[in-house]
């Protein structure tokens, strides 16, 4: 990994296990004529003539980089990481080694400074409904969120560089901001939150790129993958599906509360869809959704795999639907009981579905607590499969019950 020496600019790799002690930029990226790459940083520090170098030095980028290693000079750190000029992003492969640990390189900074360009020093009052603090453009995209989440330590810095606030004082205000709860940041962790809860968080954030929507979200889910520029939403599922292969949180199929009707069973268009999500931006309105837990269920009763045929689920159901405005019920039509509730709820999470394909023999066969087989993944005019996702009231009522876990708690 490359690291910047604050005093002398130098730049100088380190294998994982030298790292110094270093600090951290996270910041959002200007045009990309305005950052500074890394042979562009190596230009500034070799023997190139002034017409070379100049228009560089007149960057933003670079006024960021020296700015950012004058502050953590004054703080006693001689090695500073910032992601646009210590990455080579001409390489590949070296592109997607960076992205897949960079949860990890800012967990291990020893600071995260973070330089909001578009908060003025004017800015005062951060807690204000109209705060340039609040409405700044970092809390709004991806890969910030680990960037917020991951370091030990993190301050906030205006566009005049200077300090405003750290991150413990500020838990509360960041959690009404973008619903990241404040707690994470003191006494819980990652894996203290659901699949759904930690996706809700980045349900209202955006990427220039499409499939770096879930690129930015490799760790907070623990997850190595190999980046694939061009899939577009393909990356989504493949994430979800890797999730699938080490969780057994049902969670990750409780999406789409926030959105209008996702299909008409009735008269009507139809639209097809995914037992996966399209998007992190489905789980708005999934921030308080967690696992149940139960003393006379297990996991058993409700697991799931991935499988060459599909995803197979072990789940609770019953065939047709109990609303009236749906139609009435026919063998093409269930109710699936996911096993996990919102927080402080004896409701169940539902997935009523009907089948369109003339082939139900996957979603028949079933008694009280059926293995259905979803047989498509991405959201292709194939799928077999219509979903609306409701909560289901009375479902847990009769089940024995404890509380959910205490730090399962996003708003």
């Amino acid at each position: 990994m490359r690291f910047i020496h604050t005093r002398t600019r130098e730049l100088r790799w380190f294998d994982e296990h030298e790292c110094p002690r270093y600090a951290i930029l996270s910041h959002t990226w200007g045009k990309s004529s305005e950052e500074v790459t890394l042979q562009e940083f190596e230009a500034i520090l070799g023997q190139n003539p002034r017409t070379l170098i100049d228009p560089i030095l007149s960057k933003p980028g670079y006024c960021k980089i020296q700015e950012f290693c004058d502050e953590a000079n004054r703080m006693q750190f001689d090695w500073v990481w910032v992601d646009t000029c210590c990455i080579d992003k001409t390489s590949s492969a070296e592109l997607s080694e960076a992205i897949n640990c960079m949860y990890r390189l800012y967990e291990q900074s020893a600071l995260c400074l973070v330089w909001l360009r578009d908060v003025n020093v004017s800015d005062i009052n951060l807690t204000a409904p109209e705060s340039e603090f609040r409405r700044s453009k970092w809390f709004t995209r991806g890969w910030t969120l680990q960037e917020l989440i991951a370091p030990t330590k993190l301050l906030f810095y205006n566009k005049s560089w200077t300090c405003i606030g750290d991150r413990s004082t500020l838990a509360p205000f960041i959690e009404e901001i973008c619903g990241v709860p404040a707690e994470l940041f003191s006494s819980s962790k990652l894996s203290d939150y659901s699949i759904a809860q930690r996706m809700s968080w980045a349900a209202k954030r955006v990427t220039t790129r499409r499939e770096d929507i879930a690129y930015c979200l490799l760790g907070l889910f623990e997850i190595n993958m190999p980046l694939i520029y061009g899939e577009a939403d393909a990356a989504f599922q493949r994430l979800q599906k890797k999730i699938i292969k080490k969780s057994n949180d049902q969670t990750i199929f409780a999406w789409g509360f926030c959105l209008p009707d996702e299909m008409v069973f009735s008269s009507g268009s139809l639209r097809l869809t995914s037992i996966l999500a399209d998007s992190p931006a489905r789980f708005e309105g999934s921030g308080d959704i967690v696992p149940y837990r139960s003393n006379t269920l297990s996991f058993a009763h409700y697991s799931y795999q991935l499988t060459k045929e599909g995803i197979r689920i072990n789940i609770k159901c019953k065939a047709g639907f109990e609303s009236a405005d749906l139609g009435s019920a026919n063998e093409s039509r269930f109710t699936l009981f996911l096993f996990c509730t919102r927080l402080n709820q004896d409701s169940s999470i539902g997935i009523r579905i009907q089948v369109t394909t003339e082939d139900k023999e996957p979603f028949t066969n079933f008694d009280k607590y059926s293995s259905f087989l979803f047989p498509q993944f991405d959201n292709s005019r194939q799928n077999h499969v219509m979903r609306r996702v409701f909560n289901a009231k009375h479902f847990l009522q009769s089940m024995s019950r404890v509380p959910p876990a205490k730090h399962q708690g996003a708003r």
